[in-house]
């Protein structure tokens, strides 16, 4: 069995959930923290978190022979640094979208052109329940749509890479962030590999969403 399946109806779940999302949230909120989206979205949410965590069960089942995921300092810094190094090139090649909504709306539309998700929370932001459903419904939709995943528990040192938006230099939401596929041909990104071969790795070992520090 493929490590990226997932129940297709959790996947189709996800895509009319982000998709519902999308088209109630206004561009100046970003976050969509209001009680009618987490309404609207809380019950089919729970259901799809069930149907992932009898899938992932299954899973480890199922899993035979697999190496453990090394946890070794150097693997972790390994992954630290192609993180960094990703996101530094995506941004300078322009093929870097931040934002819950800019992201949702981009992977509803084009989630062929999507190469690479970074999901970042700090302590403070597990009480965020409309986030969390958020998190939940692209991690569901990342996996239905073969997209590498992370997460990232460091804000501050996210806006630092990153930066603020170079349109208008203000501020940007980073609680996700996409690595979008550029237009030349034939292009790879030796950090993208890396990653890829991280979180394949991760997957190995039933962790979907592996979490990568950042550098110092």
């Amino acid at each position: 069995m493929g490590a990226r399946e997932v129940p297709p109806a959790a996947g189709a779940a996800a895509a009319r959930a982000i998709n519902g999302a999308v088209c109630r949230e206004q561009p100046q909120s970003a976050r969509a923290g209001s009680e009618e989206l987490v309404r609207s979205c809380l019950s089919g949410v729970l259901s799809l978190a069930a149907e992932l965590s009898a899938h992932a069960a299954m899973t480890l089942e199922e899993i035979h022979g697999q190496h453990a995921l090394p946890t070794d300092h150097d693997w972790m810094q390994g992954a630290s640094k192609a993180l960094h190094e990703l996101l530094v090139s995506a941004q300078r090649r322009g093929c870097l979208t931040a934002g819950v909504y800019e992201s949702a709306k981009l992977m509803n539309v084009d989630p062929d052109n999507v190469a690479f998700c970074v999901l970042a929370a700090d302590e403070e932001d597990e009480g965020d329940i409309a986030l969390q459903i958020h998190f939940t419904l692209i991690q569901a939709f990342c996996c239905e749509n073969d997209i590498d995943i992370v997460r990232v528990n460091d804000l501050a040192k996210l806006a630092a890479i990153v930066g603020p938006s170079e349109d208008s230099g203000e501020p940007r939401d980073f609680h996700c962030i996409l690595i979008m596929n550029p237009s030349e041909e034939g292009w790879k990104d030796p950090a993208l590999e890396k990653l890829n071969s991280f979180c394949e790795a991760s997957r190995n070992v039933n962790d979907w969403v592996p979490t990568v520090p950042l550098p110092e």
